[in-house]
């Protein structure tokens, strides 16, 4: 059955579309207000390559020379000099637990920073040790439903427990290929998480 009032319905559409675009550049257009933060601020980098705000209101600014602990006035770093250290000054992914620790990911290795005793727990390769953590730099940290955290590097991913056993993931090796690298995940479902490539 033929449906002539087809053009009607495109043109109202049209208009419709039209409306939502202009309501849409309008709220756009509104002026935010925003403050600049550098190194001249105390900012120990101004590469920035990840922010967590925990839920204590802390901002964590993760850069290209350490991570920095801001509380809206005063900046606190941490870097491979810092005490306590990170493994590296290069600060890739942030994530707080369910204990207000922050999992702080570098180009090498892991750090678990609790800021209540400001001591911070370091996993990272060794070849003495089996089990520690193969050498690569940490592009993602995700937090799953059965409460185990999972570390993505570029070739490989760990499961740590709440225990902080570290539990190595086994990849499918078409997702290994030479021109494709690993940098995210998520979850799904229980039993399925989605996984990110960039060449």
């Amino acid at each position: 059955m033929p449906y002539p009032q087809t053009n009607s319905l495109r043109n109202a559409l049209l208009i419709s579309i039209s409306l939502l675009w202009l309501s849409i550049s309008a709220a756009a257009q509104r002026s935010l207000q925003f403050t600049r933060l550098t190194v001249e601020d105390g900012l120990s980098n101004n590469s920035i390559q990840c922010i967590l705000q925990d839920k204590t209101g802390i901002l964590w600014i993760g850069t290209n020379g350490g991570l920095n602990r801001y509380d809206g006035s005063i900046f606190i770093q941490y870097s491979i000099l810092s005490q306590p250290a990170l493994t590296n000054s290069t600060i890739t992914a942030l994530l707080e637990d369910v204990d207000g620790c922050i999992w702080i990911g570098t180009d090498n290795g892991l750090n678990i920073l609790n800021p209540v005793t400001n001591t911070i727990k370091q996993f990272y390769h060794q070849d003495t040790i089996p089990g520690s953590l193969p050498p690569g730099p940490i592009r993602a940290i995700q937090k799953m439903k059965n409460g185990n955290t999972w570390i993505v590097s570029e070739r490989w991913m760990a499961e740590f427990t709440p225990a902080k056993k570290i539990l190595p993931v086994r990849i499918d090796s078409s997702l290994l290929t030479v021109d494709m690298v690993l940098q995210g995940i998520t979850e799904h479902s229980d039993h399925e998480v989605w996984i990110k490539q960039e060449r």
